[in-house]
């Protein structure tokens, strides 16, 4: 549990990486050694642990397929390959794929953002902090997607995942569709922000918390349906969407803030369970629409069925 949270933490805290040491076979790296002296059978020894980071080179940017290995060699002296800085593959518009090996320990923030081609993150079996399902990233459990390849044009989540992650999809330009399980309880921080190709989202009943700018810039989201378990939508979650339908199954609104519907009309339409307009009309936020739609009594129950059984 200890590494799972390190590598989670390391997602935001990795060190910048828009500089390098050296390259070897097409791969830059930061490299480090750390000298330490230890006590067996009576005598003093000394050791260094040397470790490298991949990052990136200053102007160049990856290309085609990357293969990371375990250990790189520099002046004689061999180094164990342990994290991915921040940034370290950022904008390389022709990168195809990255192989990840067991040895690696961390991956930084943006390490992958903005890779539009890039179809694939493969993560060695053993690795102990992380795994890959259909070229996507995950945490070890599969229960956190980390990073979907901006290069992927539909996805289908598998039923481990409980949470979508901080700018998990974020700039995955191509993508058009996207199935969301009824085991993902939260849409995390920009999950979804700038997926332009994206028109239409279904988010399950499961589902309680949609987060700040989750869908923001989903310039042609033009509907979405969400089930009847939301509690609270964040800031700017749907900012700058050109939404024309928002169907919600919940009969009481959800928590919403001031600029959770920036720039979206009054005139949505907001379609919600039978009787339960009056409570939308005057909840805070929710007052400032006007053109709500109720279901009929028969839909809202079967919609109530499904949410009992879970399907």
């Amino acid at each position: 549990m200890k590494k799972i949270a390190l590598f989670l933490v390391s997602l935001f805290t990795a060190t910048f990486a828009f500089a390098y040491d050296v390259e070897i076979d097409g791969i830059y790296y930061n490299l480090d050694s750390h000298e330490y002296v230890y006590y067996v059978a009576n005598t003093f020894k000394d050791s260094v642990e040397r470790t490298a980071t991949v990052t990136s080179g200053y102007n160049d940017k990856y290309s085609g397929d990357i293969v990371i290995p375990e250990k790189v060699t520099y002046n004689g002296a061999e180094y164990n390959v342990t994290s991915i800085g921040w940034g370290a593959f950022k904008g390389s518009s022709y990168l195809t794929s990255v192989t990840i090996p067991n040895s690696i320990t961390s991956i930084g923030y943006e390490a992958f953002q903005y890779c539009h081609d890039l179809t694939s993150i493969v993560v060695d079996e053993n690795n102990e902090i992380c795994a890959s399902i259909d070229g996507i990233l995950y945490d070890k459990q599969k229960t956190t997607l980390i990073r979907c390849p901006g290069g992927k044009t539909s996805v289908e989540i598998p039923n481990s995942v409980t949470e979508i992650g901080y700018e998990a999809f974020l700039g995955c330009y191509w993508l058009t569709s996207v199935t969301i399980p009824n085991s993902v309880t939260s849409i995390n921080y920009g999950a979804f922000n700038s997926c332009e190709s994206l028109t239409s989202v279904s988010i399950p009943e499961s589902v309680t918390y949609i987060g700040n700018k989750a869908f923001e810039d989903c310039e042609n989201l033009r509907k979405i349906e969400i089930g009847s378990s939301i509690k609270k939508i964040g800031d700017y979650a749907f900012s700058d969407c050109n939404l024309v339908c928002l169907t919600i199954m919940s009969e009481m609104p959800p928590i919403v803030d001031e600029d959770t519907f920036e720039d979206i009309p009054s005139t949505l339409l907001i379609v919600v369970p039978y009787g339960s307009s009056k409570y939308y009309k005057s909840a805070e936020y929710w007052s400032d629409f006007t053109n709500y739609e109720e279901m009929s009594y028969l839909r809202t129950l079967w919609e109530k069925i499904k949410s009992f059984f879970g399907f």
